[in-house]
């Protein structure tokens, strides 16, 4: 259990990062879905109809935001899929450890081990996708040398399901 204000740091940063991206998806929707300017943004990786971008760091820092504002990584996921929302969630939606190594290693090569380090806020009747929670996750990476090497990543993830 973490103390109550580090539980508030992590909501706020939670909160302030959705806010900010479904502000980015507004504007992306009200330009009527502009093509991505390759100076911005690196194409990572296009399956069927989805494609998926990485945000590029600026050169220089834009006005108005701070230099960590600046650093942080953003990605855009711009396509369609076919199916309900519920089976794309049902994948990545892992309320306990458990749950978590029986879908990891579907999600990510080189998968080791995992677990629920905090979960922040859990699910309601109305919202049984809701989810903020810390993760940690250690896999396997191939180093310069083609030797292994195990690399950890802490998550703050946050799920929600909510209308437009």
């Amino acid at each position: 259990m973490l103390p109550d204000g580090e539980t508030q740091a992590f909501r706020h940063l939670a909160h302030s990062i959705v806010s900010r991206t479904l502000a980015h998806e507004s504007e992306y929707h009200r330009t009527k879905r502009p093509e991505l300017g390759q100076r911005d943004w690196k194409l990572l990786k296009r399956q069927n109809e989805i494609s998926i971008y990485k945000r590029r760091a600026p050169k220089i820092p834009e006005q108005g935001r701070t230099a960590a504002q600046s650093k942080r990584p953003m990605a855009l996921c711009v396509g369609s899929i076919a199916g309900k929302l519920e089976d794309a969630l049902y994948g990545v939606h892992a309320k306990t450890r458990e749950e978590m190594q029986v879908t990891l290693p579907y999600l990510s090569k080189g998968h080791v081990d995992c677990a629920m380090l905090a979960k922040l806020e859990g699910a309601s009747t109305t919202d049984p996708y809701r989810q903020l929670s810390l993760k940690w996750h250690l896999a396997d990476a191939l180093s310069e040398a083609k030797i292994m090497k195990l690399r950890d990543l802490c998550t703050l993830e946050s799920t929600r399901v909510h209308g437009d």
